[in-house]
């Protein structure tokens, strides 16, 4: 049974999970997370020279996974972008962004639990399993908002973890690596699931749906009104895009008013039920017609 000196790298790894734990204060806490996960990285490298590769290794997958994930999560994102704007809350476009990426945080969680094990088993430090359990957890737990307060946990125990672990641990080289393959394919599909569910929740569904050219139309039925909005899908260089919105030749809006949702000119009015034939007048003087459909 061998043995190797972790002091350094030990230093690297609390100093690493430390400026991670503080990346969201505002200001300094993006480039101090920026910072802790180089760190972090380096030090579980140099743990993969001196210790065990299989850390470093998960935790590459786990930064290629992630990267997927707020792809995945921007992109979806900015398809409900429209419907979210209609009921614009900060709160649901950041819930509806935690939702996009929950699948992905779940294995995130499962790869890191395996890193944590890893340590584990070379310093036989428990605060290392622990950490790991509430990794997990707090991932699962995420849409319920209550897995923010978890990982946070978490992630302190594991910065305690690396604290009490001993200067020097038994080295694990050429190791296979072991993962419980049953929760790897049980727990992401689990979360896809959640996650398609709570998002058919928060973003509205639209009982009319028109596109012309670049004008989308986005209406909800209230009685005998259309609640709507109307979208220039196409960045404004100017004050606004959309002069004036017409409804069966009557005046609906004509300017005053400007709402902008990336950069896009939206028109919020409430129209008819029954109307029928919608003008949309743009500022480079060009009309866009729609007809709303009546069964």
């Amino acid at each position: 049974m061998r043995y190797a000196s972790v002091e350094s790298i030990k230093t690297l790894l609390i100093m690493g999970s430390f400026l991670v734990l503080i990346v969201m204060i505002p200001g300094i806490g993006s480039i101090a997370g920026f910072i802790g996960g180089l760190l972090y990285i380096y030090g579980l490298y140099k743990w993969s020279h001196a210790v065990d590769g299989r850390p470093f290794k998960l935790a590459m997958i786990n930064f290629v996974v992630s990267t997927i994930g707020f792809a995945v999560a921007i992109g979806g994102l900015t398809r409900v972008n429209y419907e979210l704007g209609f009921e614009f809350s900060l709160f649901k476009i950041i819930y509806a962004f935690i939702l996009l990426l929950y699948p992905f945080l779940v294995v995130g969680a499962l790869l890191h639990r395996e890193v944590l094990k890893c340590f584990y088993r070379a310093t036989k430090v428990e605060d290392f399993l622990i950490a790991g359990d509430l990794t997990l957890y707090g991932a699962l737990l995420m849409p319920l908002l209550i897995g923010v307060v978890i990982s946070l946990i978490a992630r302190i125990m594991e910065i305690s973890a690396y604290n009490n672990m001993p200067s020097k641990v038994e080295v694990l080289k050429e190791r296979e690596l072991e993962i419980n393959r049953r929760e790897f394919v049980t727990f992401p599909p689990v979360a896809v699931i959640i996650a398609l569910v709570l998002l058919h929740f928060i973003v509205p569904s639209y009982d009319v749906k028109l596109t012309q050219d670049d004008v989308k139309f986005l209406g909800k039925i209230e009685g005998d009104f259309i609640d709507s909005m109307i979208v220039y899908d196409f960045p404004c260089m100017q004050n606004y895009c959309i002069k004036e919105v017409k409804v069966d030749g009557k005046t609906m809006y004509s300017g005053g008013t400007y709402t902008f949702i990336n950069g896009k000119h939206v028109v919020h009015v409430t129209i008819p039920k029954d109307a029928r034939h919608i003008e949309v007048i743009l500022d480079t003087g060009e009309v866009v017609s729609l007809e709303i459909p009546h069964s």
